[in-house]
């Protein structure tokens, strides 16, 4: 808006006629003075604040308003409308405001940087952040059930018809004779196909809804040590947390179960069978485990039911019942409260940081930590079998 420079000599009302009503000052001189005073109220100590004053401190010359800006003054934000090289309408806070506030506190800059680390140091124990967390999910109940029960026949039927085909055809000898190399790259056939299957399934009832919008099935490695969501201070949390949790779980199992009585077998039994001296099938296993595994099931259990749960409930109450769908889908009712427990934790730990790559991070740790250990044991000549059936 082109605004000329008032003069006080123009500036007196003319006569009115008749029956004709008092404009009042109008939205230009009405904007102009509530831009002044949030200029004088600002101390015009900011860098815009100043330019501000000396070009319309006495009426200016050139003044671009728009409707934020209006929200900013309804708001009693001291803010700069316009300056050299700013966009049209576009609201900048006057930070002039902030300092002289401090400096009346007697703090001045400093008090504001101390209470901005602070304020940074706090938000690591903020629960705030996994209450309110939300994602803007663009579909409803009809695709999570759609996507996830097929999911769940295309992962059974796999395991059960394809994965086994395969094997036959590329002579793998699967029966209890058979050698850990067989199973180990049994193994390896039935996770890629899983992992082809899995992630097109998703691509595919999600696809109607593309663009997606960026805080979905989001994976990224940038700023991996922020306070409030990096990826590996909060994948190094969630381990600990894991451990302590998976921990506190299996020891209250123990006092519930003393009779000893015969349990099903773990996830760990079956990998205890594919141990073996040969790098190669060792390789083929870690590949699985630390990196297939986690890949696929994060993405279903956390990137797509986790987040489409919370359009019904909060986020903390979506990451337990993913956490109790990701435990039965392992089918071993010895493992299940553990592995539960450990759902638990990849589930708070991706609602914190909104990011794949903690729970990823997190489970790939998990299954490569449990891996090593029992390749340690095999090789140091210990019999696994006994061990695991002991716990």
């Amino acid at each position: 808006l082109d605004l000329p420079r008032a003069d006080p000599e123009q500036a007196r009302p003319g006569p009115k006629l008749h029956g004709q009503r008092d404009p009042g000052p109008g939205p230009r001189a009405t904007m102009r003075t509530m831009v002044q005073t949030s200029f004088a109220e600002a101390g015009s100590t900011s860098r815009w604040a100043r330019a501000a004053n000396e070009r319309w401190g006495s009426g200016g010359s050139r003044l671009r308003v728009g409707r934020r800006a209006s929200r900013c003054a309804r708001a009693h934000v001291p803010v700069v409308v316009a300056g050299p090289g700013r966009r049209r309408g576009v609201c900048r806070p006057d930070l002039g405001r902030v300092r002289s506030s401090g400096r009346q506190g007697g703090g001045g800059e400093r008090a504001t940087d101390g209470g901005a680390e602070a304020a940074a140091a706090a938000g690591i124990f903020d629960l705030s952040l996994l209450l309110d967390a939300k994602w803007d999910v663009p579909w409803g109940g009809k695709v999570l059930a759609t996507g996830f029960l097929s999911w769940s026949f295309v992962f059974l039927g796999i395991g059960i018809f394809l994965a086994p085909a395969l094997a036959n055809s590329l002579h793998l000898d699967l029966t209890g004779t058979g050698s850990p190399d067989d199973k180990a790259y049994f193994l390896l056939l039935d996770q890629t196909c899983e992992l082809a299957a899995g992630l097109g399934l998703i691509w595919l009832v999600t696809r109607p809804y593309a663009p997606l919008p960026r805080d979905l099935f989001r994976f990224s490695l940038d700023r991996p040590f922020d306070r409030r969501d990096g990826w590996l201070l909060w994948g190094l949390i969630g381990i600990a947390g894991g451990v302590v949790g998976v921990g506190v779980t299996a020891y209250l199992l123990s006092l519930i179960q003393q009779d000893g009585g015969a349990q099903s077998a773990g996830t760990a039994d079956a990998v205890v069978t594919m141990l073996s001296k040969d790098p190669k099938v060792f390789l083929s296993i870690l590949t699985v485990t630390s990196l297939m595994a986690p890949l696929l099931e994060e993405v279903i259990f956390r990137g797509f039911l986790l987040t489409t749960l919370t359009k019904w409930m909060p986020a903390p109450a979506a990451a337990f019942v993913s956490a109790g769908l990701f435990g039965a889908a392992h089918l071993t009712t010895r493992d299940f409260a553990q592995l539960t427990a450990l759902g638990v934790v990849l589930g708070l730990s991706y609602v914190r940081t909104k990011n794949l790559a903690t729970p990823m991070l997190i489970h790939s740790f998990w299954n490569s930590g449990v891996l090593f250990a029992l390749e340690v044991l095999y090789l140091g000549g210990y019999d696994v079998t006994e061990i695991i059936k002991n716990q």
